[in-house]
């Protein structure tokens, strides 16, 4: 594969395989979920001593099983078609998402994004709902059960 001229790799999708190629936009908050959920490790989340991120993408590991998008809170994961031979032979990841971590002044965890200043995500949904919460995207409150006149109590 090395011999093949680099134009020719990189012209046609591996639509084939169970794949994908993926972007992140500015709603990533730099959570992590979706590198911690990731079945096969292509996507990384890497942190360095002075706080910066970054959120990267090897193609080749990816198995469009789609995980990291289904548990996205931000939606900011978004599938950009199937990766290429050339993507796929990459020696780097992607760089998907990077930037500089804030600290959350009330828990310490480190987060990027539209959250408040000094809160964040999780800190300031508390912070603004102190008796509520909220289920995870994709699920629904169950109804509640009947009343059964055979249980003895």
């Amino acid at each position: 594969l090395n011999s093949v001229p680099e134009d020719l790799l990189a012209a046609e999708s591996l639509e084939l395989f169970p794949s994908s190629k993926l972007t992140a936009d500015e709603n990533c908050t730099a959570c992590n979920v979706c590198a911690r959920a990731c079945p096969t490790g292509a996507l990384r989340f890497a942190v360095d001593d002075e706080d910066r991120y970054q959120l990267t993408l090897d193609a080749g590991l990816c198995t469009d099983c789609a995980v990291c998008r289904s548990l996205c809170e931000t939606d900011a994961l978004h599938k950009a078609g199937a990766p290429t031979l050339s993507d796929w032979m990459r020696e780097e990841p992607f760089i998907l998402r990077s930037g500089e971590l804030r600290r959350c002044q009330k828990c310490g965890a480190g987060f990027d994004g539209k959250a408040k200043p000094n809160l964040c995500q999780v800190c300031d949904f508390r912070q603004s709902n102190p008796f509520g919460s909220r289920l995870p995207k994709g699920f629904k409150r169950q109804k509640e059960a009947p009343q059964r006149d055979d249980v003895r109590h």
